[in-house]
């Protein structure tokens, strides 16, 4: 029992000290890595709707609106569809918004690397919370999202 209660406390204490960090990134995976993320949390909320999506070539782009350490504050209503053949459940989305609030889902601020001198903490200095970033299934890497996808098994080989 003191052994749950110290894991309890010290998961709790590493998730205060988290809180306030900002989840700002300088590469070229970043969005994929959302995408990633935002694949992980519709598979866990409907396994079957991804692969739906795929089968029917569908692309779906979430506009989200994040605090400095990356959680949801909300999904915008601006969500874009593309081909609209596809059946999709528009409270897939209200489901996506409930369950990254609930489970202190972080997503990253991605900025691609300017040839200049950016740092991370010089965009820190310059930047407004909220943040909007977008988040896209597939990602604009798609051969590495299906491939990730096909790996973990959440969508068959092709």
């Amino acid at each position: 029992m003191k052994e749950f209660v110290l894991i309890v406390l010290l998961f709790c204490a590493l998730n205060a000290l988290s809180a306030g960090e900002e989840n700002i990134r300088l590469d070229n995976d970043c969005m994929l890595d959302n995408s990633i993320i935002l694949t992980e949390v519709i598979y866990a909320i409907d396994s079957s709707f991804i692969q739906d999506m795929y089968d029917e070539n569908c692309k779906i782009l979430l506009f989200v609106n994040i605090d400095s350490s990356g959680c949801v504050i909300d999904i915008d209503l601006k969500t874009t569809l593309k081909h609209s053949n596809f059946p999709f459940r528009h409270d897939i989305l209200k489901k996506i918004e409930d369950y990254v609030k609930k489970e202190r889902v972080k997503f990253y601020i991605c900025y691609q690397k300017d040839p200049t001198d950016i740092t991370i903490d010089l965009l820190k200095k310059h930047e407004e919370y909220p943040h909007v970033i977008n988040i896209a299934i597939p990602s604009m890497f798609r051969r590495k999202h299906l491939k990730y996808m096909e790996e973990r098994g959440i969508i068959k080989k092709g």
